[in-house]
């Protein structure tokens, strides 16, 4: 399969080239990690294969396997919250507010938690595409919609630390509006992560937060008490809601009708807030 890249790519195949590099030409050096959950990798639940003879190495991941993961990730407790705020004033003038409260006693003795602060945009077309190995060809690609892309990183790579590892906290940052992002489709992440000081593996994300510069936010398990979701003859309904979106446990939305047994993830939007809750389907 050719390769595309536009303005918008990460250079992931520059990376991979540069390690083969590193590794003096020999691909079956070289490892493409397959996934993790909140920065976690599960090796356990992917195969490490080569796809054709000198190639580098693929962790390839099967659907049966990440199931048992993405259930145990969502049964675990977390001891922190995060809560946005973000708003843009007339000016294009944007501030967001990340704040929360960290269970004193949970991180190691000595280790500091960090937020990392995105400023994102959905749904952004690209009209530049070109073949990766002709990078400056003139000819024409096509056009390529990236989901996801992040505008400005508030923070520093790593995240920035928490004045505290246990209490309250609060940040606030600030940007400006460009001409060329479209403001309904900003929105903004943030979560709290460790930096790897005790291990390189040990960076996960502990907690994360999701807002739109208008009113729609997902924050904490509080916002479900007003909420009543149930499945209604293998349909998931929501009281008080226009919007209901199903998704199964390997993330891939689903339709919201005759549902088979099983585990589902449920997004909606009630009374403005956003929600998110697992649902059991018998």
């Amino acid at each position: 399969m050719t390769h595309l890249d536009d303005k918008y790519m990460t250079g992931d195949n520059d990376g991979l080239n540069h390690l083969i590099k590193l590794a003096g030409g020999d691909k079956m050096k070289v490892s493409v990690p397959g996934m993790t959950i909140n920065r976690h990798a599960y090796t356990s639940v992917v195969m490490l294969n080569s796809v054709i003879e000198n190639t580098p190495m693929m962790y390839t991941i099967f659907p049966d396997f990440i199931t048992p993961v993405y259930e145990e990730v969502l049964s675990d407790p977390t001891y922190a919250s995060v809560n946005i705020d973000a708003a843009m004033d007339d000016n294009g003038a944007i501030t967001i507010t990340a704040s929360g409260v960290v269970e004193e006693g949970v991180m190691p003795e000595g280790e500091d938690l960090y937020l990392t602060v995105y400023l994102m945009e959905k749904n952004v077309e690209s009209e530049d595409q070109r073949f990766w190995d002709e990078k400056e060809a003139a000819e024409y690609g096509g056009v390529y919609t990236h989901k996801n892309i992040i505008r400005e990183i508030m923070t520093p790579y790593w995240g920035e630390k928490l004045a505290t590892t246990g209490g309250e906290y609060s940040m606030t940052f600030n940007t400006e509006y460009y001409d060329e992002w479209v403001k309904d489709n900003l929105y903004v992440v943030a979560f709290l992560n460790r930096s790897g000081e005790n291990h390189q593996l040990a960076m996960q994300v502990i907690n994360s937060a999701e807002k739109d510069l208008t009113n729609t936010s997902i924050n904490r398990v509080e916002c479900l008490e007003e909420v009543t979701i149930e499945n209604v003859n293998g349909s998931i309904l929501v009281n008080g809601d226009s919007a209901v979106n199903v998704y199964d446990l390997s993330g891939c939305q689903v339709d919201n009708s005759n549902l088979s047994a099983g585990v589902y993830i449920v997004k909606a939007v009630v009374n403005g807030q956003a929600v998110a809750q697992k649902i059991l389907v018998n």
